[in-house]
């Protein structure tokens, strides 16, 4: 629950930020769970490089939610 409270409160931070960090927080809510079950090294360590990069290797076996959203992210960063 702790880690949900972390992703949310960081998340909620970007409310008023750019697109790329809306889009970001919208990968944190919609792959909170994939991001625990794909990448559970890089989720345990909090190292968001790390999970970024677990993540977008590993976007095929993650929820349809999860990909829509990091597919809008990576889509939100080219437009920067």
């Amino acid at each position: 629950m702790k880690k949900l409270v972390y992703f949310i409160v960081v998340g909620a931070a970007t409310l008023g930020a750019s697109a790329p960090a809306n889009a970001q927080f919208a990968v944190r809510m919609a792959c909170y769970s994939d991001m625990q079950k794909l990448c559970p090294t890089e989720f345990s360590a909090r190292d968001q490089d790390k999970m970024r990069v677990c993540l977008r290797a590993n976007l095929s076996k993650a929820s349809e939610s999860c990909q829509k959203a990091v597919r809008a992210q990576m889509a939100a960063d080219k437009r920067d």
